[in-house]
């Protein structure tokens, strides 16, 4: 086994703060996909309330179905 030159060290140093500074950004990422999801989970949340609004302001505006007579039925 090879004693550790300067440049190996300098080497290892280096990786081991590339990985530090991996980690940090990874935890990052982390963090904001979870904001992300919270953020769509809560957006999509708000849409179906909106979108049940929508239908019942309609159903209740909405003029009552007459029938139509079916051919087997007179007029």
């Amino acid at each position: 086994m090879k004693p550790p030159t300067k440049n190996n060290i300098k080497e290892k140093e280096q990786l081991y703060e590339d990985a530090i500074k991996l980690k940090i950004q990874l935890n990052s990422y982390r963090e904001e996909n979870v904001k992300l999801k919270t953020k769509i989970k809560i957006l999509e949340n708000d849409m179906s309330k909106q979108e049940r609004a929508m239908e019942d302001f309609l159903a209740k505006y909405q003029p009552p179905q007459t029938q139509m007579p079916t051919p087997s039925q007179p007029p």
